[in-house]
């Protein structure tokens, strides 16, 4: 038996369809920036740690945060609350 939706509910799945699509370009934008970057012979979280310049090519690393990160952490819902 197939079924037939009136026009507003077709709408309606059409935005929530929209709305998921965005949501999970959103998520594919903050997993690219937040990307490992092997220093030191550890796999850190190449946004969230801090450098700073240190010149025209050298920078200083000052705080790591491993990779993942916690960031990473909320979208996947494995992170820790404390």
């Amino acid at each position: 038996m197939e079924k037939q939706f009136g026009r507003p509910l077709a709408q309606s799945i059409n935005a929530e369809l929209a709305r998921g699509e965005a949501a999970l370009t959103a998520v594919q934008r903050i997993t690219a920036l937040h990307a490992p970057v092997q220093h030191l012979g550890q796999v850190w979280c190449g946004e969230c740690s801090v450098r700073r310049s240190t010149g025209p090519r050298s920078e200083e690393w000052m705080a790591f945060i491993s990779h993942p990160c916690p960031t990473l952490g909320a979208l996947d819902g494995t992170e820790t609350t404390s």
